[in-house]
C-alpha cells in the first residue's frame, strides 16, 4: 500500500472541500459540483454532473421519475413529525480528525442556514459504504436537504483507507468485515468517539441527540458502536447492513431501526457468506440472518424477545416490525422491503456502475426521509 499516495488523495480531497462552501450549489443547473457522473433531485428534476471545458457542473436536470411524496398515503406512519426536504442553502467544510490508523483522514459536515450557537443542535453522523466515501454519502442521501428543514448538523466522515488497483477504497471496521479496516483492527470506535467530541468543540451540539445512520459497512460499523458507544449514542437508524459482533452489551439503551431489502445480494436477507469483489480483491464474510441481528439488538436494548409485525400499508412491499417494551422508552424496529437491493431507497443512482454493484435504489419508500423520522424524536435520557 503506498501511503504517501493515500495520504496525498485525502490531504487534497480535504484541501477541495475545507472552504465554506455554499451548499445548495448542488442541484441548480450550471453551478459546480464535484464529481462527474453524480446525481441529485431538486424541485422534481434529477441533475447530473457533468463536464463542461475544464469546470464540472449540474446539467439543466430530467423531470425526475421519483414521486416527491413516495407513498404518500403511509406518510404519518414512515415520514411522521418531520418537515419535507428543502434546498440546502446552509454551509459544508470539512476538517482533518487524524487516528492512529491513518494521519490524514477527515471529515465534512453540513450546517443548515437557520443554526445559531445560542441553541443547541441535533447531529447526525452518516457512514459510507466500503468503496465509499463522505461526499459521495451526501449527494446519495441528500441529508444536507433534510437538514435545512429539519435543523440539524450532519457529519460524513471517511473511513480508513487503501489502494486497491491504484484505487482508493474506504472502510470500516464492522467487525468480521470489511478490508483494511478490519484485516488492521482498525481502532473506528475512537475515531466515531474524538468526531463527536470535536464536532462539539466546534458547534453547539445537543449531547442527548447524537444519533448514527449508515450504508452497508458503515451500517454494520453504526450498529456496532450502538453496542459499544451507547454512552454517547441517541439512536441508531441504517440501511443495508447487520451487526456482525457476536455479543452486545449496551451502556445505556439506543433506539434502533433496520431497514433492509429481500432482494440484497450484498446483505443477503437470511445470512450466510458474502463474496464482496474489488478488482483484484475478494473479500468475504459471514453473517447470521438480518431479523436475528435486530432481535440480538432489541435483548441487548431490553426489549421483549417477540416482536410485532405490521403490514397495514397501502405499499404492500412493505413489513415493519417493532419490539416491544424496552427499556428507557427505546424503540427497536426493522423494514423489510420486498424486491429492495443493496441501494439507497429512494434516490436515484449516481452512476452506471454503481447499479452493476449495488442494483437498481428501490423508489417507494424515501430511507433517508423514514431514517430522520424514526431518528427525530429520540432524546437520550
Amino acid at each position: 500500500m503506498n501511503k504517501r499516495l493515500i495520504a496525498f488523495i485525502s490531504i487534497l480531497s480535504l484541501f477541495l472541500s475545507s472552504p465554506l462552501i455554499p451548499a445548495n450549489a448542488a442541484a441548480k443547473a450550471g453551478a459546480k459540483c464535484n464529481k462527474a457522473g453524480i446525481t441529485s433531485v431538486a424541485s422534481g428534476k434529477t441533475f447530473t454532473c457533468v463536464k463542461s471545458g475544464k469546470k464540472l457542473i449540474w446539467d439543466k436536470g430530467k423531470q425526475s421519475s421519483i414521486d416527491s411524496n413516495v407513498g404518500s398515503s403511509d406518510d404519518k406512519l414512515l415520514y411522521a413529525g418531520i418537515k419535507n426536504a428543502m434546498p440546502a442553502k446552509g454551509w459544508l467544510t470539512s476538517f482533518p480528525l487524524a487516528t492512529r490508523d491513518e494521519k490524514s483522514r477527515s471529515y465534512s459536515i453540513y450546517i443548515p442556514s437557520t443554526y445559531t450557537p445560542e441553541i443547541s443542535s441535533p447531529l447526525l453522523i452518516a457512514l459510507h459504504g466500503i468503496s465509499g466515501w463522505d461526499l459521495q454519502l451526501m449527494y446519495n442521501t441528500e441529508f444536507n436537504n433534510l437538514a435545512e428543514a429539519n435543523g440539524f448538523i450532519v457529519a460524513y466522515p471517511n473511513g480508513n483507507a487503501e489502494l486497491v488497483d491504484n484505487k482508493v477504497i474506504r472502510s470500516w471496521n464492522g467487525g468480521s468485515c470489511c478490508a483494511i479496516s478490519q484485516r488492521n483492527n482498525s481502532d473506528d470506535l475512537s475515531y466515531i468517539n474524538n468526531l463527536i467530541d470535536d464536532v462539539s468543540s466546534r458547534y453547539s451540539i445537543n449531547s442527548k441527540r447524537v444519533y448514527l445512520t449508515g450504508h452497508s459497512n458503515g451500517s454494520m460499523l453504526a450498529q456496532k458502536l450502538a453496542c459499544q458507544l451507547s454512552n454517547k449514542i441517541t439512536a441508531v437508524a441504517v440501511v443495508a447492513g447487520r451487526l456482525l459482533l457476536d455479543t452486545c452489551s449496551p451502556e445505556s439503551p439506543v433506539s434502533i431501526l433496520q431497514i433492509y431489502g429481500t432482494a440484497d445480494t450484498l446483505n443477503p436477507e437470511n445470512g450466510g457468506t458474502t463474496n464482496y469483489t474489488l478488482g483484484t480483491y475478494t473479500y468475504q464474510f459471514s453473517s447470521r440472518p438480518v431479523m436475528n441481528s435486530v432481535q440480538m439488538l432489541a435483548v441487548a436494548n431490553g426489549c421483549s424477545a417477540n416482536f410485532s409485525e405490521n403490514k397495514n400499508v397501502s405499499n404492500k412491499d412493505l413489513t415493519i416490525s417493532t419490539w416491544p417494551d424496552c427499556k428507557n422508552g427505546v424503540v427497536v424496529s426493522a423494514i423489510k422491503i420486498t424486491g429492495a437491493s443493496h441501494a439507497w431507497m429512494g434516490h436515484p443512482p449516481q452512476s452506471a456502475d454503481s447499479i452493476k454493484i449495488l442494483g437498481e435504489p428501490y423508489m417507494k419508500l424515501d430511507a433517508s426521509k423514514a431514517i430522520w423520522s424514526f431518528l427525530a424524536n429520540k432524546v437520550k435520557n
